[in-house]
């Protein structure tokens, strides 16, 4: 999707000077983080205060990102990674940006005042929350854009979680019906958990339970408890939509008492 125009120019502007040794960097750390020692090896022809003058002006940019080590004694350690990137310089890319081809889809993530409904309680729909939800199944950003752009022509007032679960699987099998299983899996708030030889259905609510039991400090409240449940189940299934139970049981345990 294309960035809007004052960010884009932004971006290419940054390449204004230097341009050669700013692609170079970017491409020396497309494959993560480094250092700036790291980065500094790789450009022994680039004096080391032209170096650190191209990598601020790429950070202010927004092309990469910067975080700082200090330790007691020494000299803090400057680690640079890329941001996300996406500038598209064809003559389309451009007339698009322009145009403000992007507008479109800064609507989809526009906040919306529909009430969803389900297990007991009532929230505002959060296109945020469910991008995250799709993006975690493993579909990609743009097919996860076009799920949220053709659901929220259907979502309407009182809705419930159900209705929304079951929208987004019927939009996902008319183009992968794969997906459409796995994020109906991950989905679910119950844990299918192989316990032996067996395969057992753990609920949020008995989740809850263990977590009670587990806590060695304050008592979680009722919200706490829903949302902890909840976080445990989504964020295993990120891991393992099948997990064992000695893992299950080890991250409630971890749960229970970092919270």
């Amino acid at each position: 999707m294309p960035l809007p125009v004052d960010e884009y120019s932004k971006k290419i502007s940054v390449f204004g000077k230097g341009t050669k040794t700013k692609l170079m960097i970017v491409n020396t750390l497309k494959n993560g983080e480094m250092s700036y020692s790291e980065i500094q090896k790789n450009f022994s022809g680039t004096s080391k205060s032209t170096l650190y003058k191209y990598l601020s002006e790429l950070y202010k940019g927004g092309i990469i990102k910067k975080r700082v080590e200090r330790t007691d004694g020494k000299r803090p350690l400057a680690f640079y990674i890329l941001n996300f990137l996406a500038i598209n310089l064809s003559p389309s890319g451009i007339k698009d940006v322009i145009e403000g081809k992007n507008n479109e889809n800064r609507e989809i993530f526009a906040k919306t005042d529909i009430s969803v409904k389900g297990k007991g309680i009532t929230q505002k729909f959060s296109q945020s929350r469910l991008l995250n939800d799709l993006l975690s199944t493993g579909i990609k950003i743009e097919d996860a854009v076009d799920v949220l752009k053709e659901l929220k022509l259907s979502v309407y007032e009182g809705i419930t979680t159900t209705e929304i679960r079951d929208m987004v699987c019927k939009i996902l099998e008319n183009n992968d019906e794969k997906l459409a299983e796995i994020f109906a899996v991950y989905i679910d708030d119950k844990l299918k958990v192989h316990c032996g030889n067996n395969i057992e259905i753990w609920t949020e609510d008995e989740i809850s339970h263990k977590l009670r039991a587990y806590r060695k400090m304050t008592e979680f409240t009722g919200d706490e408890l829903n949302f902890l449940s909840h976080k445990i189940v989504r964020d295993i299934k990120k891991i393992t939509l099948f997990p064992s139970k000695g893992l299950v049981e080890e991250y409630i345990k971890f749960i229970a008492n970092s919270f």
